[in-house]
């Protein structure tokens, strides 16, 4: 993230003025990259998450969620065609 330039005096004045004293006190642009970058690391953490509740199995009757083709390429000398079932996570991904 870039460092940015200190806000001028008058936009500091106007941020005391806006500040109430009810929360923390920070300056809002800052937040507002701090909360995209939280928001970021949450949905990449849920994706990697779903990743892991993947099973591969041989193709029997179902397609399930799908043709893995990876799966399938790597075992193309089996003659056995493999199926991808996904399982949804559970729960949240939220901070420690």
């Amino acid at each position: 993230m870039p460092a940015k330039k200190r806000p001028s005096p008058a936009e500091q004045e106007e941020f005391k003025k806006r500040w109430r004293g009810e929360t923390i006190c920070s300056y809002p642009p800052e937040d507002i990259r701090v909360e995209g970058l939280g928001d970021y690391v949450k949905k990449k953490a849920r994706g990697i998450m779903s990743q892991e509740q993947v099973r591969l199995i041989p193709f029997t009757t179902s397609l399930l969620d799908g043709l893995d083709v990876k799966e399938t390429l790597r075992h193309l000398v089996e003659n056995k065609i493999y199926v991808r079932e996904e399982s949804s996570v559970r729960g949240r991904v939220g901070s420690v």
